[in-house]
């Protein structure tokens, strides 16, 4: 029992005076010396625990309403480890994986008859909770020091955007990875507060930014070109974004009216044939007769002229709706159905070709001016769209001379390589009828740089291995999209909505959670991502750390009224 009477002792005002584990063993040991006959304070002896505090947790054990085989478990070592793992792992993926309150990890406790053993009252475990808020944000700033100072030296891109609850919070994350970067309420969201909560981050991480990745909002270009002096890369969701949010509902409206037009006729038509009918069947009347055919003739060229205004406007949506999917389709350094690379001359025209066709089926549909000046504001994105395109050779270039390759073997990696590479990327983020055709003209194109690496060049396979890494970074060079950002944004407002307010302690927890808990599908965390090494266990350290569970107070209460009937 020396791991007992070496016990940590905390100050005598508190009531988790004794270490759970320790006291759980020196009580079971008390017992066992008891049952054979030890007197109580000799059974004490050499335990290093008054035998107050043993005969209060041995009476505690001894009334507890419970099945005494759970009761006996649980106020075991093995039993109050299991309960400590449990208490603190509903509280991490509950509250800070999950979107509930303390008040569901109370419900558990109670439900489940654990509330005998660890207090579940709200305010006893909202203690608890904030401290263990309190240790997973010194977790997430220790593993950033220490995987930030031993990581290599990574060419990065950020996705920056802002989100409001409560006020303002700055969000940006390295899309790669998924890593937040800068998780930050603020006042304002000028270009001084991005370059002050940037810097902050960066200085953390052995990284270097070359692109940054965001709406339009005038302060995060300023910060992406001045201060970073990086590359801007304009959102191309906003591009589309601004063409269908001025187009998509008046063009929808002239449908529904053809539609309505073309039932309205249909209505008159049915009606005239009915009563041509009628009055085929009938004895015809004194008078001049009715000209039917007249009728149904004039109904039916109504019936076909609304018929065909319908698939006119039906056509104009349709084209309008293929021009935003096409700039979406030519926007790639690589041709999704050649697998060629495509640069800046060769886009530039296709692109033009598209906004312009925007423009004319809005003019074509009679659009207000308000729609044709938004077709207008995405299309004076297209050179931002074009230097990206550029930035993006720009770097593959740029990056394939470090491997200090043939000028012909590089230019077959440029040409060959990365668009393979690329080309599986796309695959990997469309469903599996889009993906087939990609990875299938990957899998071709990277055949036919491997056989004319084997013939022409002799690349041996550390070479080749190199040439292959460095095309999958490169593969990601290209952003194009912030969704990851805006992804971050809808989680958050979630959590604001089901907390009502979301404190800097508890922002700093979530980022932390996101960071170095959730997982993909290949059970990579965040971090592991970006730092290419796996942090520490956030489970095992708050396990290691938070030794005691706040008891039952009635409990305690009671058995300091029952002293004296211990004695």
């Amino acid at each position: 029992m020396e791991s007992i009477s070496n016990a940590k002792k905390q100050p005598p005002a508190s009531r988790e005076r004794w270490d759970p584990a320790l006291l759980a063993a020196a009580v079971t040991e008390y017992e066992k010396r008891i049952t054979e006959g030890t007197e109580r304070t000799e059974a004490a002896l050499g335990l290093g625990v008054p035998k107050s505090t043993l005969d209060k947790w041995l009476r505690h054990r001894q009334t507890i309403d419970f099945d005494p085989e759970i009761v006996a478990f649980f106020e075991s070592p093995t039993g109050n480890e299991f309960l400590h793992r449990l208490v603190i792992t509903l509280h991490v993926v509950m509250t800070q994986v999950g979107a509930c309150g303390v008040r569901m990890v109370c419900m558990v406790l109670e439900k489940t008859g654990l509330d005998r053993f660890v207090a579940a009252t709200q305010s006893s475990q909202n203690v608890f909770n904030r401290q263990i808020e309190e240790r997973i944000v010194e977790y997430g700033k220790r593993q950033d020091a220490q995987l930030g100072a031993a990581m290599k030296r990574k060419v990065i891109t950020v996705c920056q955007d802002e989100t409001f609850f409560d006020g303002i919070c700055l969000v940006a994350i390295e899309p790669v990875s998924n890593f937040i970067l800068v998780e930050k309420k603020t006042q304002t969201r000028n270009h001084e507060d991005w370059n002050k909560a940037m810097d902050e981050s960066l200085k953390k991480f052995n990284v270097e930014v070359v692109q940054a990745t965001s709406d339009e909002a005038r302060a995060l270009i300023k910060h992406a070109e001045e201060h970073l002096g990086v590359h801007h890369s304009p959102d191309l969701f906003h591009i589309q974004h601004e063409i269908i949010k001025f187009t998509s509902a008046p063009l929808a409206a002239a449908v529904r009216k053809a539609e309505g037009e073309l039932e309205k006729h249909n209505r008159l038509l049915a009606f005239i044939e009915s009563e041509t009918q009628a009055a085929n069947e009938s004895v015809r009347p004194r008078g001049r007769p009715v000209d039917f055919q007249s009728r149904l003739e004039v109904a039916r060229e109504n019936v076909e002229a609304a018929n065909a205004v319908l698939e006119e406007v039906k056509g104009r949506r349709e084209q309008m709706s293929n021009c935003i999917r096409r700039i979406s389709e030519l926007y790639h350094p690589v041709s999704l159905k050649t697998g060629e690379l495509r640069t800046r001359s060769t886009l530039e025209g296709e692109l033009q070709a598209c906004f312009s066709r925007a423009e004319e089926i809005a003019r074509q549909a009679s659009l207000s001016e308000r729609s044709l000046r938004a077709i207008n504001k995405s299309e004076r994105l297209l050179p931002a769209m074009l230097d990206t395109i550029s930035f993006v050779h720009r770097t593959i270039i740029s990056q394939l001379a470090t491997l200090g390759l043939d000028s012909k073997l590089e230019f077959q990696v440029r040409t060959k390589l990365f668009p393979s590479c690329y080309l599986r990327r796309i695959a990997n983020m469309r469903n599996a009828e889009q993906a087939f055709p990609l990875e299938d003209q990957a899998a071709t194109i990277a055949d036919e740089f491997l056989n004319t690496a084997e013939t022409s060049f002799s690349l041996d396979e550390k070479k080749l291995r190199e040439c292959q890494v460095l095309c999958d970074q490169l593969a990601h060079v290209f952003q194009r999209s912030s969704s990851c950002v805006e992804g971050r944004n809808g989680s958050l407002s979630l959590r604001h909505h089901s907390f009502k307010d979301i404190s800097e302690r508890k922002l700093a927890a979530l980022t932390t959670v996101a960071n170095y808990v959730l997982t993909r599908e290949d059970e990579t965390t965040a971090a592991e991502r970006f730092f290419g090494r796996a942090p520490d266990d956030l489970f095992e350290t708050l396990f290691h750390d938070m030794r005691s569970l706040p008891r039952p107070y009635k409990v305690a209460r009671d058995f300091s009224s029952e002293r004296n009937q211990i004695n």
